[in-house]
């Protein structure tokens, strides 16, 4: 029986090579035949010409085939035609297929008929010689990477039929400097737009789904919204894109302000566009901020997306916000200032190298509430992490692979330490001003070598109870530090034996009187 199934196996597949898997190469261009439909497909073939025309049919042994697309197999998909200048598509073809004319670096023109329909994925990925492209009015949906790196290109035609421009279809088009959308136009999805020379955009009202689409466009000063469209606006001249259903900054450029009553900035929303904000501050009523200063109003609860903004030298957080994320490779930036209880959270779409406040100037973070898992893992920039009297929990993982951690101080309302230097972890001084051993897990200070790292607590009943505690026992470097005494004055335990100095209330050491 195994016998019978192998056979029939190998008939079939030569009947398949027989009657549908035919070949032939004409004058540069290689047809894939199917005998029956009497159809074909083409593509490019290794001695391809400069100019190439894909005809509508082609004529094999007295039979006529009707071409209907342009395909490129899966062995040529990463070959390079660099010989290929010009293309012509003969109208009556009804596609073109994922990667047809990838990589073909050295195309400056593309004619496409009417007949077209479709173009699959990566279409024209990386022609850097491409300089305009007329879409036919028979696309519905440019799909993924179509134009992907596509450099020279900087006239582009979208027919009044796009319904959807799905995501990195023009990333990265660093001449494409204006583009005029259809009322047709339903979905601009993530990064379409990604890094090209937009200097401004118009979002028609139908358009229900866009947001991260022009990500590192940094020539972008200006962002109209419809006013028409029932999910997005545009507000007070914002030149940014506001989500009207729950008042979320999606998307901004480098002339964008964030008007009052805006709740939310999203993930990403200024990513690689701010490039002359160098202050983000509190908005004050009456006052108008500089073309460098981005102010957040009162309303504002949330904040992410500020990654990659090259002059951006100090933010202050206003204490109205609750939850602040996503300032990385900001490399300029020299501090931030909490001004209320304000988390540290992580990004809602993590992207490489994006850990917060990873590749900027800051080296030392005082924190005012919690560090979520993940929001600064990795960060190789902060020495000192300074954990506030507000703060009351340190969690999981919030300060593990931080490579250059030198210095963390424990606010004197700290109860409960999770697993937060869980991985390998430089620390060489912890300061605690709880002058009571902290709650922690058993692997709390798993990463920390406490042979070599010092315990400084507040006095000298503290570092009594800090020796006799489980974990914190550890630590076979345990000093007392008055400036972390609460009430500022170093405990005596014995009545009668003489001060060895007198502290102030900051608990510095003064003059003897």
């Amino acid at each position: 029986m195994k016998k019978v199934g192998v056979l029939l196996i190998i008939i079939s597949h030569l009947t398949y090579g027989l009657v549908f898997g035919q070949t032939t190469v004409v004058k540069g261009l290689k047809y894939n035949l199917d005998e029956t439909a009497l159809t074909a497909t083409v593509g490019l073939a290794e001695d391809v010409n400069e100019s190439v025309t894909f005809p509508k049919e082609i004529v094999h042994e007295g039979k006529t085939y009707q071409v209907t697309g342009i395909v490129r197999d899966k062995e040529d998909a990463e070959k390079h035609f660099t010989q290929l200048k010009s293309v012509e598509i003969e109208d009556g073809i009804a596609s073109i297929g994922e990667s047809a004319f990838a990589y073909c670096t050295s195309l400056e023109k593309a004619e496409l008929p009417n007949s077209i329909g479709q173009m699959g994925e990566k279409a024209f990925y990386e022609c850097t010689r491409l300089k305009s492209i007329f879409i036919p009015d028979k696309i519905v949906n440019i799909c993924k990477r179509c134009f992907y790196g596509c450099t020279s290109l900087s006239d582009v035609h979208l027919p009044d039929s796009l319904d959807l421009i799905d995501m990195y279809a023009f990333d990265s088009c660093v001449n494409l400097t204006t583009i005029v959308f259809p009322e047709s136009l339903t979905k601009n999805y993530a990064y379409s737009f990604r890094n090209t020379g937009l200097k401004s955009v118009y979002i028609p009202a139908n358009v229900t789904s866009t947001g991260h689409s022009f990500i590192g466009c940094k020539n972008l000063e200006s962002i109209i919204v419809d006013h028409n469209n029932p999910i997005y606006d545009s507000r007070d001249d914002c030149n940014s894109i506001i989500d009207k259903r729950n008042n979320c900054l999606m998307a901004g450029c480098k002339r964008s302000k964030i008007p009052e009553g805006v709740k939310s900035i999203y993930s990403q929303a200024f990513n690689d566009v701010l490039t002359d904000t160098k202050y983000i501050v509190p908005a004050s009523v009456g006052e108008t901020p500089g073309d460098s200063t981005l102010a957040i109003p009162q309303s504002l609860e949330t904040i992410r997306g500020f990654y990659n903004c090259p002059e951006l030298a100090s933010v202050t957080i206003p204490k109205t916000v609750k939850e602040v994320g996503g300032f990385a490779r900001c490399k300029k930036l020299q501090s931030i200032t909490f001004e209320g209880k304000t988390d540290i959270v992580s990004p809602l779409l993590p992207q490489q190298n994006e850990i917060d406040f990873e590749d900027t100037g800051i080296k030392k973070m005082t924190v005012t509430g919690s560090i979520s898992t993940g929001a600064m893992c990795y960060n190789s920039c902060i020495e000192e992490v300074v954990f506030s009297d507000s703060v009351t929990e340190v969690s999981y993982g919030c300060l593990q692979f931080m490579s250059n951690l030198k210095i963390v101080v424990l606010g004197k309302n700290i109860s409960k330490i999770g697993n937060a230097f869980i991985m390998e972890s430089p620390v060489k001084n912890i300061y605690c001003k709880n002058p009571y051993p902290i709650d922690i897990t058993s692997l709390a200070f798993y990463g920390i070598d406490k042979s070599a790292c010092t315990l400084y607590v507040p006095t000298a009943e503290s570092k009594k109870l800090y020796q006799k505690a489980a974990e914190w026992k550890e630590f076979l470097n345990i000093e007392i530090d008055p400036s972390l005494d609460p009430n500022g004055i170093q405990e005596i335990t014995n009545k009668t034996a003489k001060p060895e100095g007198i502290y102030n209330l900051q608990g510095q050491k003064q003059d003897q009187l």
